[in-house]
C-alpha cells in the first residue's frame, strides 16, 4: 500500500476508535473524519504571525563540533518532502515553514503545527547529534484567534547517566555516542550509525495514527509523529434532566531513538490540548553482555530554557504543601532567594518548580507553568565528579557564553553545572530573568525474568528485550489560561 493511501486508512481507523468512546456535548461531531493525502494541498493554516522575536544569540553561537553539521541543512530539500497532514475531530497535525519559525540552520529541524478544537501548538523537532532529538521555538495558541506566545526557547536531555551498582561503568551515554562498535546480544558488533546516534525509524513504528519522517540531511536518523487519544481530561456527572459533562483528551507526542549501545534510549515530547507538555525518556533494548544481572540506574538530565510569554521578565517558585495538625497551607517560595541553585524533591511536600512571567490573565493572576516530577524514587551517586546528581530541581540564569547550550560539544554535567564559575556556582540573579530550569529523572533497572528471551529460560542468560523504563516530567499550566482550557465548561 502506498504512503498517502495508509495514512488516509489508519487516520480513519484511529478516529473511529476515539470518536465511539467520545461522549459530547453542547454540539455534534461531524461525520466526515479523514486524513487528507499527501498529494493534497494542505488546509489554510491560521493567519500566520509574526516570525518569533528571537533571543539575542552572538554571532556563530552555534558551536562547530560533534553536534552540528558541516555546512547548513538545505531549506529547498526541506520543502520537497511529502506535507505531513494526519487529521480526527479532535486533532489535526500540520508541517509549517522551519525557515520562519526554527532558528538553526546547522541543524536537522522539522516545524509541525498541531490544532485541537481549543489550543494550538507549532514548535521545531531537532536533530541534536550527540543529544539526541530536542525541541525548540514552542508556542502556544490559548484559544481560536489569539495570537500565539512563546513558552520554550529550546529543550531537551543534556546527559543520560547509567551507574552499574558493581561501581564500573559509571556511563555517560552521551559521551559514547561515537564509541567503537557495542556488541549486540548475540555478540556482533553493532556499528554506531555515521555521525550520529539518532537512529533511522520505521515507518510501522508510528502506530496507526501517525507517521515517520525522516530528516533532510545526508546523516540517517527520523522523527515519529502520532495523534493520541489521552483519555478522559474532565467528567462531571449531574442528575437527570440535566447532562453529564464528559471530555476525552487529545495530544501531539513526537519521538526518536537514540542508541548510543545496548540501550535504545527513545526521547518523546507530548504537546496536549490542555496547553501541558510531556517530557519522557524511555530504555529498553538489552542488558548489558558483560554485567546482564547487574542493577544499575538511567538517570536523564534535562535542560528547559523557558521564554514564557518572551524570554524576559520570568520568575521561578518552589511550591510546596505544609500540613500542620488539621490544617495546611501551599506556598509559593521564591526559589533560592531568587538566586540561581539547585533544590531536592520532596515527596511529603508535594514539590514543585513554578515558572510565573510578569504578564498577568484575565484574573490578575501571573502567568506560569509547573513542572510536575513523574517519579519512582529519587537517585544519589557518589562517585568522582557526579555532586550533580545530588539534586531534582535547579534553575539558572541564561548566558550565551554558558557552555551548557546545546550547540557546543561534549562536556560532562558537573563541570558546566557546577565549577569554574558556570551554572549554578556565579550564583547570578533569577527574578524577572531568562531562565533555564533543570531536572533530573530516573528508572531503577533491576534486571528481572522479563528481561529474559525464550532462549534464556533455565539459564543464567538474560538476552532478551528488555521492557521499556519510563521517566520524566510534565510542564503544566499555572494560571496560564482564564478557565479551563476545554473550552471553559460548567458543570
Amino acid at each position: 500500500m502506498d504512503r498517502p493511501n495508509r495514512l488516509r486508512l489508519t487516520a480513519l481507523v484511529a478516529a473511529a476508535a476515539i470518536l465511539a468512546t467520545l461522549a459530547v456535548h453542547e454540539g455534534a461531531v461531524a461525520d466526515d473524519v479523514d486524513a487528507l493525502p499527501a498529494s493534497v494541498a494542505k488546509p489554510s493554516l491560521p493567519a500566520a504571525p509574526l516570525a518569533p522575536a528571537h533571543k539575542p544569540k552572538p554571532a556563530g553561537w552555534a558551536v562547530p563540533g560533534l553536534d552540528d553539521l558541516d555546512s547548513s541543512v538545505s531549506l529547498d530539500a526541506m520543502a520537497q518532502l511529502p506535507l505531513l497532514t494526519l487529521g480526527t475531530d479532535l486533532a489535526t497535525v500540520y508541517s509549517c515553514d522551519a525557515e520562519l519559525y526554527c532558528r538553526t540552520p546547522t541543524k536537522d529541524r522539522r516545524c509541525y503545527q498541531a490544532e485541537f478544537p481549543e489550543v494550538s501548538w507549532r514548535f521545531c523537532a531537532v536533530d541534536m547529534r550527540k543529544r539526541g532529538l530536542w525541541i525548540e521555538q514552542v508556542a502556544l495558541t490559548r484559544k481560536p484567534g489569539d495570537q500565539p506566545i512563546d513558552v520554550i526557547y529550546d529543550a531537551g536531555v543534556m546527559d543520560l547517566f547509567v551507574p552499574y551498582h558493581s561501581g564500573d561503568p559509571r556511563a555517560y551515554d552521551m559521551e559514547y555516542c561515537y564509541s567503537d562498535p557495542v556488541p549486540n546480544a548475540q555478540g556482533t558488533p553493532v556499528p554506531e550509525t555515521a555521525g550520529s546516534c539518532q537512529q533511522k525509524l520505521d515507518s510501522a513504528w508510528a502506530g496507526p495514527n501517525g507517521l515517520v519522517e525522516d530528516f533532510p540531511s545526508e546523516i540517517a536518523s527520523s522523527v515519529a509523529i502520532e495523534l493520541r487519544d489521552r483519555g478522559l481530561a474532565h467528567l462531571c456527572t449531574r442528575p437527570s434532566p440535566f447532562v453529564d459533562v464528559v471530555r476525552r483528551g487529545s495530544e501531539m507526542a513526537v519521538w526518536a531513538v537514540f542508541d548510543p549501545g545496548n540501550y535504545d534510549n527513545i526521547i518523546e515530547y507530548t504537546f496536549r490540548d490542555d496547553g501541558s507538555i510531556g517530557f519522557r525518556s524511555g530504555v529498553t533494548g538489552f542488558n548489558l553482555p558483560a554485567q546482564q544481572d547487574v542493577g544499575h540506574m538511567h538517570n536523564t538530565l534535562w535542560r528547559v530554557d523557558m521564554d514564557l510569554n518572551g524570554h524576559p521578565n520570568d520568575t521561578a517558585y518552589l511550591w510546596r504543601h505544609v500540613e500542620s495538625g488539621t490544617t495546611a497551607e501551599d506556598q509559593d517560595l521564591l526559589f533560592n532567594n531568587g538566586f540561581e541553585s539547585f533544590a531536592s524533591w520532596d515527596a511529603f511536600r508535594f514539590s514543585t518548580l513554578v515558572v510565573k512571567d510578569g504578564a498577568t490573565n484575565a484574573n490578575g493572576n501571573r502567568i506560569g507553568y509547573t513542572l510536575q516530577p513523574l517519579r519512582t524514587g529519587t537517585a544519589r551517586h557518589f562517585g568522582s565528579d557526579e555532586a550533580w546528581t545530588h539534586m531534582d530541581f535547579g534553575v539558572t540564569r541564561y548566558r550565551a557564553g554558558e557552555p551548557s547550550m546545546a550547540g557546543n560539544d561534549y562536556e560532562r554535567p558537573n563541570l558546566y553545572l557546577l565549577q569554574n564559575g558556570k551554572g549554578v556556582s556565579n550564583k547570578e540573579p533569577i527574578e524577572n530573568s531568562d531562565l533555564v530550569l533543570w531536572h533530573i529523572s530516573s528508572a531503577h533497572h533491576e534486571p528481572h525474568d522479563e528481561d529474559r528471551s525464550t532462549l534464556d529460560v533455565g539459564t543464567s542468560q538474560y538476552k532478551g528485550i528488555t521492557p521499556v523504563h519510563w521517566s520524566g516530567f510534565d510542564l503544566v499550566p499555572h494560571d496560564l489560561f482564564d478557565y479551563n482550557p476545554l473550552g471553559g465548561p460548567t458543570c
